[in-house]
C-alpha cells in the first residue's frame, strides 16, 4: 500500500497530503479507506492549528467533511485562506502547496483520486 497525502486545499486540504503513485506523506494523518481499480479515497485528519508541509498532490475531488478553515501557501509566496462547510465538494488540480488549519478543531476531509 502506498501514501497519499493531499492537501488541499482549496483544500483544501490537501489535503492537503497524500497516499500515492511517488507521493511523499506530508501528514501521519491520512488513510486510505477505499480503493479499486479506478479510484483511491483517502481520508485526511488536519488537527487544530496543524500546518503540513510544502508537498506536491495529483489532480483530485476533495470532499470537507467538517466545516474548517484552510489556509493554503504556494510556492511563489501567495496564500490565501478558505473556509467550507461540511458537504462541500471541489475539483482540486495537480499543484504544489502548504497547508494550515486556521481553526480550533480538527478538518476532515475525503481526497478522491482518480487512476
Amino acid at each position: 500500500m502506498k501514501v497519499i497525502i493531499p492537501f488541499v486545499f482549496t483544500a483544501v486540504v490537501a489535503a492537503w497530503i497524500a497516499v500515492a503513485n511517488g507521493e511523499h506523506a506530508a501528514s501521519p494523518s491520512a488513510q486510505m479507506t477505499f480503493e479499486n481499480d479506478h479510484v483511491r479515497v483517502v481520508r485526511i485528519v488536519i488537527g487544530p492549528h496543524e500546518k503540513v508541509p510544502m508537498h506536491d498532490v495529483t489532480p483530485r475531488l476533495i470532499v470537507w467533511i467538517t466545516d474548517g478553515s484552510l489556509k493554503m501557501t504556494y510556492p511563489n509566496g501567495t496564500a490565501k485562506e478558505d473556509k467550507h462547510k461540511a458537504g462541500d465538494a471541489e475539483w482540486l488540480e495537480a499543484q504544489r502547496h502548504a497547508g494550515e488549519n486556521l481553526g480550533d478543531s480538527a478538518i476532515v476531509i475525503e481526497a478522491v483520486i482518480l487512476k
